[in-house]
């Protein structure tokens, strides 16, 4: 595990709530209150209300928990970390990411990963964000495990295994019919990398990667306007939110350059929009 030279300006806390974060990586906001919950009983139990149900004091935790993540970032931003935030982009959880902030090439990622693997890494991710020319933002696991043995000169047995290997160290995630796709941690730490390689589509510009309109983070699974050219795109929650907002009136957002009705009745619950990425059912947490 990778050393931190200011670690040691933490207190015992904040020390155990990084520590935890670090080793599973990626966690939603719910399960890391529970735990964060658990270490102030244990380390700082004067912060927490004895006579109130945790449950009951989820907001107050939640800020709590914001004010420690802040402090540790603050103190692990010059070695080149931080833990960063991310919405799943089906359900809209918040989720913490422990990532490398030093990222400008795949290779410094992890000093464990070998040159083999890097590029297997980077065509993986070549193929998953070429797939986005059909909206899908996927491979089939069959073709992961052989685009990984071509890169790699090894059999599909050890590519599964290499396969299997980035999955749960949360470089992609799976789906129930059997796709790879993008994971968060991903997402969220390669995003310099992915946005100078493959580019954000916009109206100037016709780059691989759609950006939701709503939250602003890389989009690989919601709902685009239906006009081919339009790059205006929504992770369904974020969806929810434009679709009751007092602008939306039913209209794309782009309207003026591709005259597209995304909804349409008296509660808008007609959508027209064109699906991205796989089936939102499919998706495995």
């Amino acid at each position: 595990m990778e050393e931190i030279q200011h670690e040691s300006n933490l207190k015992e806390s904040h020390k155990v709530l990084l520590t935890y974060i670090r080793s599973v990586c990626v966690l939603d906001q719910e399960t890391l209150c529970r735990r964060f919950a658990k270490i102030l009983r244990r380390l700082e139990p004067e912060t927490l209300n004895n006579d109130t149900e945790i449950e009951d004091q989820s907001e107050a935790i939640v800020g709590m928990l914001e004010q420690y993540i802040a402090s540790i970032n603050n103190n692990i931003q010059d070695d080149g970390f931080k833990i960063n935030k991310i919405r799943h982009q089906v359900s809209g959880a918040m989720l913490y990411v422990y990532v490398n902030t030093w990222v400008d090439e795949i290779a410094k990622t992890n000093s464990d990963f070998s040159a083999n693997q890097i590029s297997s890494l980077k065509s993986l991710i070549d193929d998953i964000v070429g797939s986005g020319e059909n909206l899908e933002y996927s491979v089939s696991i069959v073709d992961a495990q052989q685009r990984i043995a071509t890169e790699t000169n090894k059999g599909i047995r050890e590519a599964s295994i290499e396969l299997s290997w980035l999955l749960d160290q949360h470089w992609f995630n799976s789906t129930s019919e059997r796709r790879v796709i993008l994971s968060p941690r991903l997402l969220s730490e390669l995003r310099p990398y992915l946005v100078d390689r493959y580019g954000i589509s916009t109206n100037d510009s016709d780059g691989s990667l759609l950006q939701c309109f709503q939250c602003t983070d890389i989009l690989t699974i919601g709902q685009k306007c239906p006009q081919t050219t339009c790059p205006v795109a929504f992770h369904s929650k974020c969806l929810n939110v434009y679709r009751r907002s007092a602008i939306s009136e039913g209209q794309c957002p782009n309207y003026s350059n591709c005259g597209c009705t995304l909804f349409s009745g008296q509660e808008q619950e007609e959508n027209y929009l064109t699906r991205v990425g796989v089936p939102e059912g499919t998706v495995l947490d």
